[in-house]
């Protein structure tokens, strides 16, 4: 595990008590090459230049964004609140992510995409963690613009949260150490 911390004198004793190893900057990170999970908890919002935040840091669904422009806004119903992030270019979004949904009834996201007309494949299972599964999926339809959806569920706490990815360019991203071929057209979780 490691973090970054720009106060780096005041918790590197800390971090490796904790087993953590302490960087001062997301480039001394990126050395470190492609990681399995990169959480921005309550931080992106206090980076000097939030975009090029994203752009260096391994993006939600797995590999750097290329896009130069972001949008960041946030998705709210009566149950769920989830931040979401845009990139693309001056013609349009193409890759969408809806981060930390709690409160989402199970399958209801697969739910709506069938109700509106997808067809939902399993192209890839992530590593199976115990508190956490990630997938990549296909949705398609007739007269549908077919995209890759990421898909994450974390328990914690006795309670789920789920992020999304679309990819609308519809490019897998490159496999990674641990991911996996669904199995009987499933992953797990």
């Amino acid at each position: 595990m490691v973090a970054v911390e720009r106060h780096i004198r005041e918790c590197c004793e800390m971090g490796r008590q904790s087993g953590l190893d302490v960087r001062a900057t997301l480039a001394e990170v990126a050395e470190i090459g492609p990681m399995d999970c990169v959480t921005l908890w309550h931080s992106l919002e206090h980076m000097s230049d939030p975009v090029a935040t994203v752009r260096t840091t391994n993006y939600t669904d797995g590999g750097l964004d290329p896009n130069p422009q972001l949008l960041e806004g946030e998705f709210k119903t009566a149950t769920t609140r989830m931040t979401v992030i845009a990139t693309g270019d001056a013609r349009a979004a193409n890759h969408v992510s809806l981060i930390d949904g709690a409160n989402l009834p199970r399958g209801a996201v697969f739910d709506g995409l069938i109700r509106g007309g997808y067809a939902i494949t399993a192209l890839r299972c992530g590593k199976p963690y115990t508190e956490m599964t990630d997938s990549f999926y296909r949705i398609a339809g007739p007269g549908k613009q077919a995209a890759i959806l990421y898909r994450k569920v974390s328990m914690g706490g006795g309670k789920s949260s789920e992020t999304y990815g679309l990819r609308l360019d519809n490019v897998l991203p490159p496999i990674v150490q641990g991911q996996s071929a669904p199995v009987g057209g499933r992953c797990p979780g």
